[in-house]
């Protein structure tokens, strides 16, 4: 079987693709429907030529990305994320659909600045860090699989759908976008390179879940005010003012008043006193 290969980088394009570099027609946007400042969703779209006789029987994707976290815990984290599907019919295109989940193995440390754990996985400097000496997509791929999931900070494209067009069939419809000449990108790229093409598109939305942080002093002081001595203030006023009050009030339980000191002192007064009378007696 071959191997059709196409990266957005030159150097990789030079340094794998030889006879397997295939050049597609490729459109990606970001999306923000809030318009918040937040992308909600990636619209990815590629269109393969293919040559007479060539058949699709799997495509994969690998998607690249940095994360900014800026609220609460600051980091900058890159990332990626594998889409892909396999078929045993030829297949015309590929449409799938998921969200991307992101992952931890330990919480962010607690830092005035931004935390950056890793550098970008594919280096412009070092570009082919996990070939071992040999640069073929055979050996590339899986090397790149296991150093992204070797990493503590991860993003797995999660709840995915994928949608298999086989050949002969109506294509899926995916993202697209109008051009100049009123007809959509898929469209206009099928009629330029060519009736034999493999459509991919993919949508892959921002899931937002917890991220895992090491507080500061401050963040640490505030929520204990917040959760203990604010609440230990509002107790011990009900407690004081209100339970107590209303228990001894009513006398719900068994009470006694006791006066400490006075009873002894008058003894002694009384014991002093008579003492000087007997004295008083005794000259007389």
């Amino acid at each position: 079987p071959l191997s059709l290969f196409f990266s957005s980088s030159s150097k990789m394009n030079t340094a794998l693709g030889g006879e397997a570099l295939r050049i597609p027609v490729v459109k990606s946007r970001e999306v923000d429907n809030n318009l918040d400042g937040v992308f909600d969703s990636l619209e990815f779209s590629a269109v393969m030529p293919l040559a007479p006789g060539e058949a699709v029987l799997s495509a994969s994707l690998f998607l690249f990305f940095e994360l900014r976290f800026t609220k609460w815990a600051k980091a900058v984290v890159h990332s990626a994320g594998l889409l892909g599907h396999a078929s045993p019919l030829p297949g015309k295109g590929l449409h799938v659909d998921g969200a991307l989940d992101f992952g931890q193995t330990k919480p962010f440390p607690a830092r005035s600045g931004f935390f950056m754990p890793y550098g970008p996985l594919l280096d412009e400097a070092n570009m082919l860090p996990w070939t071992r000496g040999n640069a073929s997509l055979q050996h590339f791929f899986p090397n790149l699989v296991r150093e992204i999931q070797s990493r503590n900070y991860t993003t797995t494209v999660g709840r995915s759908l994928a949608y298999w067009t086989a050949s002969g069939q109506a294509l899926a419809s995916g993202p697209s976008w109008a051009t100049s000449s009123g007809q959509s990108l898929l469209d206009e790229a099928a009629s330029t390179l060519g009736a034999s093409t493999f459509n991919f598109t993919a949508i892959v939305r921002n899931n937002p879940g917890p991220v895992l942080y090491v507080p500061s002093v401050s963040e640490v002081l505030l929520d204990a005010w917040v959760k203990y001595l604010a609440v230990l203030v509002v107790v011990a006023l009900v407690l004081d003012r209100g339970f107590c009050a209303f228990v001894f009030q009513y006398q719900l339980v068994d009470t006694y008043e006791h006066v400490e000191g006075g009873a002894s002192k008058a003894g002694r007064a009384q014991g002093g006193s008579f003492l000087a009378n007997r004295f008083r007696a005794h000259l007389a």
